[in-house]
């Protein structure tokens, strides 16, 4: 069951990066069928924000989730 915001719908898609040829999750919210993605759930950890500008709404990570980058920044300030 595809997770939905008032009437914005949850999409999915799998983009493979250029500099190491890995796989990551695309989430984003479209109104009406996109032409790439499949309907999807909300991942665990991320919360649902919306831009006051546009209405538009977004995910973003949890309070006390920490990512893969800001993992690698803080070993960065550490090991200066």
């Amino acid at each position: 069951m595809a997770f939905k915001y008032k009437e914005f719908t949850l999409y999915k898609k799998e983009v493979t990066l250029r500099s190491n040829n890995k796989t990551y999750p695309l989430y984003y919210f479209a109104k009406g069928t996109p032409k790439s993605g499949s309907p999807a759930e909300k991942p665990e950890g991320y919360e649902i924000y919306v831009n006051q500008k546009t209405g538009c709404p977004f995910l973003k990570l949890s309070k006390g989730r920490v990512s893969g980058w800001q993992k690698r920044k803080k070993r960065k300030i550490i090991n200066k």
